[in-house]
């Protein structure tokens, strides 16, 4: 009796760590809105990367206005963690995307600001963004499906236009 009490309960935690799998992996999917009430779909620059890929580590410091680097080189189909830490005073963030991209959110966040929002849970849900508080460090894991020329940068109002932001050059 004890014996299939454990392997009925083992059972029910697989199926709900299943599940909880499945619902976080679909985050990304087309159909998922975010805050901003845009669809997350493929993009150019592309997509949540999968933690069992990852064969790059990338560690980015946030101090006030700037990160510790301005070029990041990856290859196509490359799966990177990127490590950032908030060595600053002041909140950050890091939004991976492309030009149209970035200035998107940056206009959203200054909308954000305007009405009152806390940043720290305006869209930071998106999967190519993560929010920093000061003396924190977050995880963002992606994979770059398309060579191109991208762009890293934090988009609360003021800190990009003070050069908070950087280059990612993905080849083939």
């Amino acid at each position: 009796m004890v014996k299939s009490v454990n392997k009925f309960a083992c059972a029910a935690g697989a199926c709900v760590y299943a599940i909880v799998a499945a619902t976080s992996a679909s985050y990304a999917d087309a159909g998922h809105r975010n805050e901003h009430k845009t669809a997350v779909v493929s993009n150019p620059y592309g997509k949540p990367g999968n933690p069992s890929a990852v064969r790059k580590f990338v560690f980015l410091n946030a101090t006030d206005m700037k990160f510790s680097k301005k070029t990041l080189k990856f290859r196509r189909g490359q799966t990177v963690k990127f490590i950032l830490r908030n060595k600053g005073e002041q909140d950050h963030e890091m939004t991976l995307g492309d030009a149209a991209t970035q200035a998107a959110h940056r206009r959203e966040m200054a909308e954000a600001v305007k009405k009152g929002k806390d940043l720290g849970h305006h869209g930071h849900e998106n999967p190519n963004a993560i929010f920093v508080k000061p003396g924190a460090s977050k995880t963002l894991i992606w994979e770059f499906t398309r060579a191109g020329v991208f762009e890293f940068s934090c988009n609360i109002p003021g800190h990009a236009e003070a050069g908070m932001k950087g280059t990612i050059i993905v080849t083939q």
